[in-house]
């Protein structure tokens, strides 16, 4: 009995065709095929995250900095993975999103959303990972400077 090893790398390539000959008959042969069973090698899972430019709310109070939050638009990117991701923000989860799809993330602190404040010192590790698998990621750190303030002092200084 003879045995035969195909190349490395060739699972994938699609089948292949095997003559078998007699020793002593090279007239006497059989041929089969090997079904390709499919590459065996499991690709890398590829996460990308790109955040969208955040949108400061100020809660209706522009000369109260201390109150102030924003919003993230974040999309996820996630390839030869399972096709859709999840936002991590400190204790909040998102809901599983396709790949490629905006998820917008409210950050008011309110109804389970994430407290996102717009204050300038406090800064956020944004998340995305691989809805099946946790090891697929990307992040990013996010702080927001609040903008209103210069306009308030613009507006004490020049008294506009």
């Amino acid at each position: 009995m003879e045995s035969f090893r195909l190349e490395n790398g060739s699972a994938g390539g699609g089948n292949v065709t095997v003559t078998i000959t007699d020793d002593s008959d090279n007239t006497c042969t059989v041929t089969g095929t090997i079904v390709d069973p499919g590459t065996c090698s499991i690709p890398n899972c590829n996460a990308t995250i790109t955040v969208g430019q955040p949108i400061c709310n100020s809660n209706s109070t522009p000369a109260n900095s201390a109150d102030d939050w924003f919003s993230l638009s974040v999309t996820g990117d996630i390839t030869d993975g399972s096709g859709s991701y999840v936002v991590k923000i400190g204790a909040f989860t998102s809901a599983v999103t396709a790949s490629g799809t905006p998820i917008n993330i409210v950050g008011n602190g309110l109804s389970g959303n994430p407290l996102l404040a717009a204050n300038g010192s406090s800064t956020y590790t944004v998340r995305i990972e691989d809805s099946v698998d946790n090891t697929c990621f990307d992040e990013i750190i996010v702080s927001i400077w609040v903008q209103h303030v210069v306009r308030v002092l613009t507006q004490i200084v020049l008294g506009i």
